[in-house]
């Protein structure tokens, strides 16, 4: 459970009602004591939930101790009481009594608790923002709140001096609730305990005998802002100073403007007469900033279809994966692979059908594992059931099905190419053979001769790997001497040769086939570089080229039919892919202004949007 001396059935309370409270919850543990959940029975026997503080056991050693506790959490109490006019402040009082224990046999062991309400649907800020799947100015919202509450504070002459993640709960609405005030402090009072947690206030924020500053309360604020806007970025425990410092380039990272990150660094900053000096005007100006902007935090988007051709498209960034559908599609695709228990973030992503109509999603999280999630069957033992993440310090995905409906996954290690098999029925199998430093996997295909195809690139370029299904070794051929930072594979099936797209380091685009007689790979001519990223997919009689980038997205088919160009949509355009169903229609799937969008051909060769909702 936790380090806690304390378990959950132990009671507390007064000297006159020892067993007035009942702890359910251990929830953390800090500098003066442990919080835990708890409940108390009123005379109708309603229980009511409570937060409980415990102060620490080494505080209350002595009685000198015990009293010079009691007296500073009694005056925090009573200063609490003056700001009955601040929203958002969640007030406890002190009780004092015998340390927890079994019901009904009280110790003479001294105990002193801080006993408030308990928000029954929040969380801690960065807990909530890890598991919000809002966009980034949804979950600012709740930083508005916060804003107006400490503003508040500093307007009647007051300051927190430890706002933190943990000391600020947000609930299932979006609304603030500013707890532990035990160090609450009246502006024109000298600090005698000064106080700092690890991330949100330098080591020489307070001094002894020193007056508090507001400026901490909003310094500590715009690390909660970077905590809403990177919610699955830690921030380090050390200085506050180091947060600050490497705040822009994570933004920057992460697809944020410079107008954004100059924002939040006005109250991030190290000096404080550059901080705002109103946080609600400034953090309802940072939420207008991030809501002018696409949400780039959707970094890669997959798509295919479910056992009944239902299309199905699942996006993945920071707050995981997103699965969506058509509007108007009443049921959930079956087989689709549990909504929770996978990744919490996701950096690239693949998905596919495999040979028993399920959807199989491969995807590899920020912290660089592969996660393989296949829907559960019921069985007990859990085989192949859920989310399993069989390797680690993975760089890339790629995913086919075989033609005995296995579910192929290829990613790359730092030494390897490794390829996992998930068959529809049975135990996973997985397959690793030497590879160069810094590979990773880009896409897949299957050639003219049925076997799979592997894109990969490296320190040494770019590699075609040819991977036989039986127990033969596969073997690469190099297709350009570039590195590249993004690649696309399909076999052109007028021709029966494979063609590349690769994106290299240097932003500069190659386009590349093979012939099927297994000559070397050859630069084409008759494709200019698009500025953006393309999506290559094989379709019967030929190739589908989708680009997106700032000016929109783009398509282009070459197939036994007349060739096809057309213009889908013309909104900024980031990760596309694309899927070709088992009646030979084509969709495309792209996140456009931040928002994932769908097309799908028709019978006639229109391109038809495909309205979506989320799962």
């Amino acid at each position: 459970m936790s380090a806690s001396r304390w378990q959950p059935g132990q009671t507390l309370g007064s000297s006159e009602e020892p067993d007035e409270y009942r702890l359910v919850q251990y929830i953390a543990s800090g500098g003066e004591g442990e919080l835990w959940k708890a409940v108390r029975e009123d005379r109708y026997g309603h229980e009511e939930v409570h937060a409980v503080k415990i102060l620490h056991s080494k505080y209350c050693a002595s009685d000198e101790s015990l009293q010079k506790w009691t007296q500073r959490w009694n005056d925090n109490f009573h200063d609490v009481l003056q700001l009955h006019n601040v929203p958002g402040l969640v007030r406890s009082r002190v009780v004092k009594g015998p340390q927890p224990h079994p019901k009904g046999r009280p110790g003479d062991d001294r105990g002193l608790y801080l006993i408030g309400a308990w928000a029954t649907d929040a969380s801690r800020l960065d807990d909530w923002a890890r598991d919000c799947a809002a966009p980034p100015a949804e979950r600012l919202r709740a930083l508005v709140g916060l804003c107006e509450t400490v503003d508040s504070l500093h307007r009647y002459g007051w300051v927190h001096r430890d706002i933190s993640a943990g000391n600020v709960m947000v609930d299932s609405a979006g609304n603030t609730l500013l707890i532990d005030l035990t160090f609450l402090l009246r502006l024109n009072r000298a600090i005698t305990v000064p106080i700092g947690t690890g991330g949100y206030a330098d080591s020489d924020a307070e001094q002894w005998g020193g007056l508090p500053s507001v400026g901490k309360d909003r310094r500590a604020v715009g690390v909660l802002a970077r905590v809403l806007l990177l919610p699955h970025e830690p921030i380090s425990q050390g200085e506050l100073s180091y947060v600050a410092a490497v705040a822009p380039g994570e933004l920057a990272d992460a697809g944020y403007s410079g107008a954004v990150i100059d924002c939040l660094m006005e109250v991030l900053g190290e000096h404080e007469y550059t901080r705002a000096q109103q946080l609600t005007d400034w953090g309802r100006r940072l939420v207008e900033l991030v809501a002018a902007e696409p949400d780039r935090r959707q970094v890669c988007v997959a798509v295919t279809v479910d056992a009944h051709d239902r299309l199905v498209a699942v996006t993945g960034g920071d707050t995981g994966l997103r699965w969506h559908v058509p509007a108007g599609t009443d049921i959930l695709p079956d087989s689709l692979p549990a909504l929770g228990g996978g990744p919490r973030t996701v950096r690239d992503l693949a998905l596919v059908r495999d040979g028993l109509g399920r959807l199989v999603a491969a995807a590899v999280d920020g912290a660089g594992k592969l996660w393989i999630g296949t829907p559960s069957d019921g069985d007990a033992e859990g085989n192949g059931d859920g989310w399993q993440d069989p390797v680690a310090d993975a760089r890339g995905v790629a995913a086919l099905v075989s033609p005995h409906g296995e579910t192929l996954v290829w990613t790359a290690t730092p030494d390897r190419l490794v390829m996992v098999g998930v068959p529809a029925e049975g135990y996973p199998r997985r397959r690793a053979v030497q590879t160069v430093a810094g590979s990773r996997v880009l896409g897949a295909t299957w050639d003219a001769h049925g076997l799979p195809a592997v894109l990969v690139t490296g320190s040494d370029g770019v590699w075609h790997w040819t991977w036989p299904l039986g127990a033969a070794e596969p073997h690469r051929a190099q297709v350009c001497r570039v590195a590249a930072v993004g690649g696309s594979l399909a076999l052109n099936r007028s021709w029966g040769e494979l063609e590349a797209w690769v994106l290299g380091e240097d932003g500069v685009e190659h386009h590349l086939t093979r012939h099927h007689s297994g000559s070397s790979w050859e630069a084409l001519s008759d494709l200019p570089a698009t500025g953006g990223r393309m999506a290559l997919h094989s379709v019967h009689q030929g190739i589908v080229r989708v680009h997106a980038g700032p000016t929109g997205v783009a398509l282009t088919m070459e197939s036994s039919a007349p060739r096809v160009e057309q213009t889908l949509d013309g909104g900024a355009a980031g990760p596309l892919a694309l899927h070709q169903s088992r009646d030979g229609a084509v969709h495309v799937a792209a996140v456009v202004d931040g928002r994932p969008r769908c097309w799908a051909e028709s019978w006639s060769q229109d391109w038809v949007p495909v309205e979506l909702r989320a799962l």
